[in-house]
């Protein structure tokens, strides 16, 4: 599992790559999720508190832009997922 994240200063668009089976990805987002969270509590509960609700709120609502297919208005975000080609297998 591997994952890249590149914005540079000043851009209006940034970079993510990753690649690895869906449980490892979602295992890695878990992880961000909890790492950030548990920073957010160290520093102040409340914008823990703030984090989570936002969160959940951004899974869970089916008209989030989380979960957004189509091709961003002009100024907004997208998450775009390439998926690289699969070698051949050899039929035996």
């Amino acid at each position: 599992m591997s994952m890249f994240y590149k914005h540079e200063k000043d851009s209006p668009t940034a970079t993510l790559e990753f690649s690895g089976s869906v449980l490892d990805l979602t295992a890695e987002v878990s992880y961000i999720i909890h790492k950030t969270h548990a920073a957010f509590h160290n520093s102040d509960p409340n914008t823990a508190s703030a984090f989570r609700k936002l969160l959940i709120q951004l899974v869970t609502d089916e008209d989030a832009p989380t979960w957004q297919v189509e091709a961003p208005s002009e100024g907004e975000t997208s998450i775009v997922i390439h998926s690289p080609k699969q070698p051949n297998k050899p039929t035996e």
